[in-house]
């Protein structure tokens, strides 16, 4: 498919894991294209997207996004298909992150300064009674 650049909401929170030592962040998203039928607009077939980011890029969302947020995601695509259990075919859209960021679309994002990140990861670090796997602000 190519590189692609596309909206939707987190079906999920995104699962972290290592593969051979490497970070990598998996998530679904969920995006719905608006169509205009008949001179008014609806729903279009909602659309799943598997996405893997990889290295710092996985750090960051397992860190920052929860289900139900609205991302912007830029990357690599392919399809896969498969035989379905009813023995049809079916297909499904992978996509490798390059960028992940949260959509400005419906609503604003709080801004922070340092001093706010690092009173943060201190409660997150006690509230989890285990270190997160961002270990410091990265300002």
């Amino acid at each position: 498919m190519g590189h692609v650049a596309f909206s939707g909401n987190l079906v999920a929170n995104p699962e972290l894991k290592k593969v051979n030592g490497t970070l990598l962040a998996e998530f679904r998203v969920a995006s719905t294209p608006r169509i205009q039928v008949d001179g008014k607009w609806t729903n279009g077939e909602t659309m799943y997207i598997d996405v893997t980011a990889w290295r710092g890029l996985g750090e960051h969302v397992g860190n920052s996004l929860v289900k139900g947020q609205r991302v912007v995601v830029t990357g690599e695509a392919t399809t896969k298909t498969f035989t379905k259990k009813d023995g049809t075919e079916g297909s499904a859209t992978q996509v490798q992150a390059e960028d992940v960021g949260m959509s400005l679309l419906f609503h604003d994002v709080q801004k922070v300064d340092s001093q706010q990140i690092e009173r943060g990861m201190s409660t997150l670090k006690e509230s989890m009674g285990a270190t997160p796997l961002l270990e410091t602000s990265p300002f």
